[in-house]
């Protein structure tokens, strides 16, 4: 006597888990909608930036008009009220100048930034998307994201490399994770050596397989 058992049935069977047009759909608008609110947030900051930097120089250029003048009337008298009247300004021109300076060094970290974001929005590959951007004033920066398999991360580096932009990030460190969907992956793109020193230590405290 013997039981036939059919092992083809639904219940015996491992049913891979695929991601839907509409889960994909709605990963890849949240991409674009925060890229687009970062970028949005960062052209109004420079655009700010830019408003003042130009009211700046427009002040900076009076206050140099007004040094001449008074220069010039000095040369005909030797009152003390000029004189001290013109070291204010050139003072004042200091002043200025520090501040002039200062707001160079911080729009141009801000149109970098604006230019990076504008080029990953344009960069689109089928099957993966964005989760964190990492883009720091020194020139750090670090990408995660997930993607349906391991083959559409290198599909989108060499996307990246590409780009005249894109390409001077140099990410060069690559981890790709097992991701919480069955045959679905993390990725991680990066060019800071902290990262890649990390992702050394994990390998060391894994133990070689048996």
């Amino acid at each position: 006597m013997y039981q036939q058992i059919n092992l083809y049935q639904p219940v015996f069977r491992h049913e891979k888990k695929v991601f839907s047009a509409l889960t994909l759909l709605q990963l890849l608008g949240i991409t674009v909608l925060v890229l687009v609110g970062i970028y949005a947030g960062l052209r109004w900051q420079l655009t700010q930036v830019e408003h003042n930097l130009a009211a700046l120089q427009t002040q900076h250029v009076r206050l140099n008009q007004q040094i001449d003048a008074l220069e010039q009337a000095r040369a005909g008298s030797e009152l003390e009220v000029l004189d001290e009247r013109i070291a204010q300004l050139e003072q004042r021109r200091g002043l200025l100048d520090q501040v002039l300076e200062e707001l160079d060094s911080f729009q141009a970290p801000e149109r970098r930034f604006s230019a990076l974001l504008t080029g990953l929005a344009r960069v689109q590959t089928t099957g993966l998307w964005l989760t964190r951007i990492e883009l720091l004033a020194d020139g750090g920066a670090t990408l995660e994201g997930q993607a349906w398999d391991a083959q559409r991360v290198p599909a989108y580096l060499e996307q990246l490399g590409a780009s005249d932009r894109l390409g001077e990030l140099g990410l060069n460190q690559v981890r790709i994770d097992n991701g919480p969907e069955a045959g679905g992956v993390r990725f991680s793109l990066s060019n800071r050596h902290a990262d890649s020193a990390r992702l050394s230590r994990r390998a060391d405290r894994r133990e070689p397989a048996s």
